[in-house]
């Protein structure tokens, strides 16, 4: 889970991943994003290779809204994985009261947006 905005490193982690770098020759080992109620398209990311146990990709920005997205991953820019891995967007639009006192006790805190769980 994360901010709609973008930028946060998600780790896959499995077993015997192959030690791809992406460069400007062969950008083939990436990471779609694919929202599962917003009608867009897909992001796509370059993937990261850590080690032979894991894998990370940085999360796109710019969407306009939460949701839940189906996350992919592909080492020949084509075949994606199929293992249901899943990462929500949230977005915050407005939280009240914007003070409140230093003892704690006043009231409660409501944050509203999209993408909560």
């Amino acid at each position: 889970m994360g901010p709609s905005n973008g930028g946060t490193e998600v780790f896959l982690l499995g077993k015997k991943f192959p030690n791809i770098t992406n460069t400007p020759d062969n950008v083939e080992f990436n990471c779609k994003f694919t929202p599962e109620h917003l009608a867009i398209q897909p992001k796509i990311m370059p993937a990261k290779f850590i080690n032979d146990t894991a894998i990370m990709c940085s999360t796109p920005g710019g969407w306009a809204e939460g949701d839940k997205m189906h996350l992919q991953v592909t080492f020949n820019g084509g075949d994606y994985d199929q293992n249901g891995y899943e990462f929500t967007f949230y977005s915050i639009a407005k939280v009240t009261p914007r003070s409140g006192p230093s003892d704690g006790k006043g009231g409660p805190i409501i944050v509203s947006g999209q993408g909560f769980r």
